[in-house]
């Protein structure tokens, strides 16, 4: 048993879907890389500067997957990624 329990994302964490989704596949499209659904959307970090929000494309499969982590302040990428097996 832990004494350590990660801080739940609030209430309010619901993620500017849209905005994320345009932005990775924008960075998807540029890079070249194959946009196949399904889409996760989830919270990476979550400090007081803000969050960092993980999409993952393919994400019920292995192989063909797109991870790219936004930063939620002003829709920077943080890392962007593409494992093609």
């Amino acid at each position: 048993m832990t004494w350590w329990k990660p801080k739940p994302a609030p209430a309010d964490a619901a993620p500017p879907r849209e905005k994320l989704l345009e932005v990775a596949r924008t960075i998807a499209a540029a890079r070249g890389w194959p946009w196949l659904e399904p889409v996760a959307i989830e919270v990476e970090s979550l400090s007081r500067q803000g969050r960092v929000w993980t999409i993952r494309t393919n994400c019920q499969n292995r192989g063909q997957n797109i991870r790219i982590a936004i930063d939620d302040a002003d829709f920077t990428v943080v890392s962007a990624g593409f494992l093609p097996r």
